[in-house]
């Protein structure tokens, strides 16, 4: 683990992979390969049910990247100036979550439409709660089967989405069957190697409340990332394009990394010995983070 100015730093890399498509794709594999990962595909259910059932713990993570990220980085921002922009194009952001790429999408597109498209109810709950950014249209939409019609849409986002669909070849056939010839899905995720340090220290607070195996936490980005991501684009897409942001995590105290942590409990709770606490748990964490930081 990297330790900085009495610091815990994590390495992040998020990643564009820009992919024009055109009328004639090659033949589409329909079949998850299970070469491409060892990860095994997320269950809907759950993402739905407990994940994202709000937007709370994916806005505690959003903010913790906009924060502590060195260097800084605006994410949404960076992805979308990787591509040109005409201004009158209809765009599908699914995966929406937050809508953080709803206002500056419409900076880009601004005679045309936007659709922020979640799986999950509850953050279209809050989405239009809080009120919708960019004037953007909101549904509840599966990236597995796309409720839009063949060549409707211009650009798709998928920001930080496609390592969690179960048959991730079955949601980029019908990515390509929904965007019209030239145009652009933007894949937006990260490096497969993506916060080893926070991981060590999660396994060393297990291990020290008596865990007998270490955690698979983190490992859903072994499904779609930097190093994979084109074999999966590539059966589906005329070209792919890598843009690559080198950034880290820099936490200057605990507090920050255990809110973190804790946005992801429902990821974690299987991992904890059976008679231990989620407190207990945290307070394992800090200690282990704490010295890291002192050290």
């Amino acid at each position: 683990m990297q330790v900085s100015h009495r610091s815990i730093s994590c390495q992040v890399m998020p990643s564009v992979l820009t992919s024009p498509v055109t009328q004639n794709l090659r033949e589409i594999r329909m079949a998850f390969d299970a070469t491409h990962s060892a990860c095994a595909p997320p269950d809907k259910t759950r993402l739905v049910a407990e994940s994202y059932a709000t937007d709370e713990p994916l806005s505690v993570r959003i903010e913790t990247h906009r924060r502590y990220s060195v260097p800084a980085i605006d994410l949404p921002t960076w992805a979308l100036d990787r591509h040109t922009w005409r201004g009158d194009e209809t765009v599908l952001d699914i995966g929406t979550g937050t809508g953080q790429y709803l206002a500056p999408l419409r900076e880009r597109v601004s005679r045309g439409r936007i659709l922020g498209g979640d799986l999950a109810p509850g953050m279209l709950r809050d989405l239009a709660a809080r009120g919708v950014p960019g004037g953007a249209h909101l549904l509840n939409a599966d990236a597995e089967a796309l409720p839009l019609a063949e060549g409707s849409c211009d650009a798709i986002i998928a920001s930080y989405v496609l390592f969690f669909v179960p048959d991730i070849p079955r949601a980029l056939a019908e990515m390509s069957r929904v965007l019209r010839s030239g145009g652009a899905l933007l894949a937006v995720t990260m490096a497969e190697a993506y916060m080893e340090e926070l991981c060590v220290a999660i396994n060393a607070a297990l291990i020290n409340m008596g865990s007998s195996r270490e955690t698979r936490w983190g490992s859903v980005s072994e499904r779609f990332n930097l190093e994979n991501g084109w074999a999966y684009l590539e059966p589906h897409f005329a070209r792919v394009t890598v843009h690559q942001h080198e950034s880290a995590l820099v936490f200057p105290e605990a507090e920050p990394v255990l809110a973190y942590v804790t946005s992801t409990r429902d990821t974690l709770r299987d991992d904890l010995p059976p008679d231990r606490t989620w407190d207990e748990f945290l307070a394992a964490l800090r200690e282990t983070v704490e010295a890291e930081i002192s050290a």
